[in-house]
């Protein structure tokens, strides 16, 4: 694959006088009317946003964890849009997703340290193993319903 080739930017001077827009309460959209060539001014805007942009920590949970893996957390039933685990004991933790962790699992977590999902966030089912002894796992999670397909 070929990038294409720089170019140098154009050698447009700043504004003497830059604008700025101050905040406004209220957003309302404002178009010319076609007829009378005045400006009419339209209804209240609504707010439009993506459901699953935004996380409502609806599950929290703390577990232990063993040299042998368990299942942590299962697939969710709808849409899991972010993800936190953090290890809240003193050994080190091995997460894998989908299947049993090892301790080549992608996912390997010394004490304290924490991992979080918000773009891409795993749909799996997530087991957890510790080195030595028992450790602990905080995991905190948001499920929705998705409404669309998943692409």
């Amino acid at each position: 694959m070929r990038f294409p080739p720089v170019r140098p930017l154009p050698t447009m001077q700043p504004w003497s006088a830059p604008q700025t827009i101050e905040a406004v309460p209220e957003v309302r959209t404002m178009r010319a009317a076609i007829a009378s060539g005045s400006v009419v001014q339209a209804s209240d805007a609504a707010a439009v946003r993506e459901a699953h942009r935004y996380a409502l920590i609806n599950g929290s949970i703390v577990l232990d964890t063993s040299p042998a893996s368990a299942l942590m957390l299962a697939a969710p039933q709808n849409y899991r849009n972010m993800l936190i685990m953090r290890n809240a004991g003193a050994n080190t933790i091995f997460i894998d997703f989908g299947r049993d962790a090892t301790n080549e699992a992608p996912i390997m977590l010394q004490s304290n340290q924490m991992v979080l999902f918000d773009t891409v966030v795993p749909q799996d089912d997530i087991f957890a193993l510790s080195t030595v002894g028992i450790s602990r796992l905080s995991i905190g999670f948001s499920n929705i319903n998705f409404l669309g397909p998943v692409e």
